[in-house]
């Protein structure tokens, strides 16, 4: 038994917008610390040497690449965060920053190429934060379970008790569709 907790896991995977890459978790055990770190590793999917992106004490999970393949996106826990926070890694490398300070989030969506939207833990808030020049825009929506970001009708999708709802972000205009 001992041996498998010796074995790297690998998470779910976020490709490129150009299927050249993947980037995924890779959770790493310490059996002595009695402690699992994940790290985020790069690797080509054409085959190739993998590198890591990040390494960092803090758990890195759920990366997203951003529509023009130039940044992830991922959820981390680091010092002087309270809660899960939302960062930002260039795909060469680097140093990550963090986009969201003060609230939790959970799931994280690109809306544009430099816009990224998130859900706050207890899914009444969406936020859009700026890439690139920091900004950020919030709007509550009460009750909203989890919110995905449609590029292909520019809404935003709200789960209300297993009800998906479209929402339109500038009127806030409600279509609710059971299923």
């Amino acid at each position: 038994p001992e041996t498998l907790w010796k074995l790297d896991r690998v998470g779910g995977p976020s490709i490129s917008p150009d299927g050249a890459w993947a980037a995924v978790p890779v959770t790493r055990y310490d059996l002595e610390a009695d402690k699992g770190k994940t790290d985020l590793w790069l690797v080509p999917t054409l085959g190739g040497e993998a590198r890591r992106l990040t390494t960092h004490d803090a758990g890195d999970s759920n990366p997203v690449f951003s529509p023009d393949g130039r940044w992830i996106a991922f959820e981390s826990k680091r010092e002087g965060d309270d809660e899960t926070q939302i960062y930002l890694i260039p795909l060469a490398g680097g140093e990550p920053r963090r986009l969201l300070a003060g609230q939790s989030v959970v799931g994280l969506n690109w809306t544009s190429t430099t816009e990224v939207q998130a859900t706050d833990l207890d899914g009444y808030r969406l936020s859009w934060l700026d890439a690139e020049g920091g900004n950020i825009r919030s709007k509550r929506i009460p009750r909203c379970t989890f919110a995905y970001w449609v590029a292909e009708i520019g809404k935003t999708v709200c789960s209300f008790n297993r009800i998906a709802t479209l929402i339109d972000i500038e009127s806030g205009e409600r279509l609710t569709v059971r299923g």
